[in-house]
């Protein structure tokens, strides 16, 4: 039975540079093409140099998508661009931590925080 994952793309105000991916639901390979489809056109957009995921009402992901991120991730540090995974609950941390995700990716405690460090990322003083 296939999981309902929303995925809604914003730019942050101001800044084309940085894109935030509200994601909500369960994320699991029912769902996996809708949302590479979604995050496909930003990662090919060399402008975007920050990727925030704004996990705050995401429930669930699997291995599946934890590959994808893996995949997202090597491919942007390939050009010196970055993600952030903000506002994600324990059992989120948890699935991160178990396949060293953690490690890799920045995280921040909110979205504004996140947005803040994100700048902090493209200017760097």
């Amino acid at each position: 039975m296939p999981t309902t994952a929303n995925i809604t793309i914003n730019s942050v105000e101001g800044n084309n540079a940085i894109k935030v991916i509200h994601v909500a639901g369960e994320l699991d390979e029912s769902n996996l093409p809708q949302f590479e489809s979604a995050i496909t056109p930003i990662m090919e957009d060399k402008s975007v140099k920050v990727l925030i995921f704004n996990f705050m009402e995401l429930k669930f992901m699997n291995s599946k998508v934890i590959g994808f991120f893996a995949y997202l991730y090597t491919t942007l540090s390939k050009d010196k661009r970055r993600i952030i995974f903000a506002s994600y609950n324990q059992t989120i941390h948890d699935i991160l931590a178990l396949v060293g995700l953690d490690k890799l990716v920045d995280s921040a405690p909110t979205l504004d925080v996140a947005i803040q460090d994100a700048y902090k990322l493209i200017n760097p003083e």
